[in-house]
């Protein structure tokens, strides 16, 4: 048995069931993006969440979550140019897109449905969905896993793909222009 430090003992998500995670609420704390849910706050300093809002150009005109669940992430992280930051009142200009990055697994499906549901309840609008990666869009080299999820539009309305494993950020980025309306055909 690993021995853990007293610091990480005392956390509260250490030995947590994951299927926690589905009955959440959205939260906005000092630039960090918590969830709440049936057994109390999912945050603490060891707690990084796998989601963050990010200004995408920095002039709130469009804020873009990360779901950021496998190695697409680090491909998002390349793509942005935004820190992390938490989510303001958004005026009625702003768009709000949502990036699905990684393999979407058959039980964390519902809190990634659940995910989106509550962005559509805090921005008052739905979101732009985007698949990112080979993944998200179809599960990847994972797809005949029992455990995999076929795409994350079997569970929820995609409006966007972004290919590949890895997918390219420019191609996210891309596409971002074109959700803002940044594009000049």
């Amino acid at each position: 048995m690993a021995a853990i430090s007293a610091e990480a003992a005392n956390d509260p998500m250490i030995g947590r069931p994951f299927c926690g995670l589905v009955g959440f609420q959205f939260m906005r704390t000092h630039n960090k993006f918590v969830a709440r849910g049936r057994g109390g706050l999912f945050s603490g300093p060891h707690y990084r969440g796998a989601m963050r809002w990010v200004d995408w150009y920095g002039d709130g005109s469009l804020y873009v979550l990360d779901v950021a669940l496998a190695c697409c992430a680090l491909e998002f992280d390349a793509a942005s140019s935004a820190a992390a930051a938490p989510l303001p009142p958004l005026d009625d200009r702003a768009q709000v897109a949502v990036v699905i990055s990684g393999t979407v697994t058959d039980r964390l499906a519902p809190a990634v449905a659940a995910i989106v549901d509550g962005c559509e309840q805090q921005a008052g609008r739905r979101p732009t969905v985007i698949s990112f990666g080979a993944c998200a869009s179809s599960g990847g080299p994972y797809w005949d896993s029992y455990a995999v999820t076929k795409g994350v539009d079997q569970l929820l309305a995609v409006d966007a793909y972004v290919p590949g494993c890895p997918p390219p950020p420019e191609a996210l980025s891309a596409l971002l222009d074109q959700v803002a309306g940044r594009v000049v055909s």
